[in-house]
């Protein structure tokens, strides 16, 4: 201490009892993550967007289905598995959610032109968006081989806002006249050439007459995880185009083919759809049905 200090002495201070706490405030040296290349998922029924191509085309988002996806595996007419047309109305409107964002958006015009059908182990799906006027027009395509395929077309709207509806599920249910149970129904589907796996039985019963039709519709309990980034839930909404099957003689067409669904004038949204809910299908011409989700 002299030495240190010949001349003027500091003062000194008691070092305290305890240990000294053993934190570290260096900079860590330890690798950081690197990125994989991976590309987050915009949506479930849209991967990304594709940059090249919407460069001459409008937006383009891109799709690519596996064999083993839950949405054509369990989704198989006449023994091929394809897809939905509902995952047609939630692919447009998630495409047309991203492109228009913060504003409520109806779909109209929707034409199914061709089954896209998934036979090999992936098939890759491409969303056209292109901007019209006041409204978005949009094709859903793929390719077989060199040939460019249009699977469906159809607008997306913005949506003005619509007063709550009612409909009084004890007077419908009162005007029917037959009950379907659900093994019955989905039975009467597989000898109709259309065979629904556990993902798209939503439906838990029917009632029915010749004009109209009523289904209790859940989403089964494995996939409730699901609900939250779909608009149109395939299970529910395919589950409120099934119950068309408790309007007598609705489910074969006057060809002898499985009825599937060719083209909707449009679709709006009131709410979001819940986990459990009614379905409510009118017949309103030949082969033309108006179909109402409630809570």
């Amino acid at each position: 201490w002299q030495l240190l200090y010949p001349n003027q002495k500091p003062q000194r201070i008691s070092l305290p009892t305890y240990p000294f706490a053993r934190e570290r405030y260096w900079i860590s040296t330890t690798s950081q993550k690197v990125w994989s290349g991976k590309v987050p998922k915009l949506h479930p029924l849209i991967d990304q967007i594709d940059f090249t191509l919407s460069l001459n085309q409008g937006v383009v988002f891109q799709k690519t289905f596996k064999s083993t996806d839950l949405i054509v595996k369990d989704y198989q007419v006449r023994h091929q598995p394809i897809l939905p047309e509902v995952g047609y109305l939630e692919m447009a409107y998630a495409a047309g959610a991203l492109v228009k964002q913060g504003l409520k958006l109806k779909l109209a015009n929707m034409v199914w032109q061709q089954p896209l059908t998934v036979l090999e182990e992936k098939k890759k799906v491409q969303i056209v968006i292109q901007e019209k006027s006041e409204q978005l027009n949009y094709q859903i395509q793929s390719h077989e081989g060199n040939r460019l395929i249009t699977h469906a077309t159809g607008e997306i709207h913005a949506a003005s806002t619509s007063s709550e509806q009612r409909i009084s599920i004890e007077e419908i249910k009162a005007r029917c006249t037959h009950h379907i149970e659900k093994e019955a129904l989905y039975d009467s589907f597989k000898d109709n050439g259309i065979h629904y796996g556990a993902y798209f039985q939503g439906v838990s019963e029917v009632w029915g007459n010749a004009e109209e039709a009523f289904s209790r519709i859940e989403l089964p309990e494995a996939f409730e995880q699901e609900l939250q980034p779909y608009t149109f839930h395939p299970t529910l909404i395919d589950g409120a185009l099934q119950t068309i099957a408790g309007i007598d003689d609705s489910l074969i067409s006057s060809t002898g083919q499985p009825l599937l669904l060719f083209a909707v004038e449009k679709v709006e949204i009131l709410q979001s759809l819940s986990v459990h809910g009614y379905a409510y299908v009118k017949a309103v011409g030949s082969q033309c049905f108006q179909i109402a989700i409630l809570d």
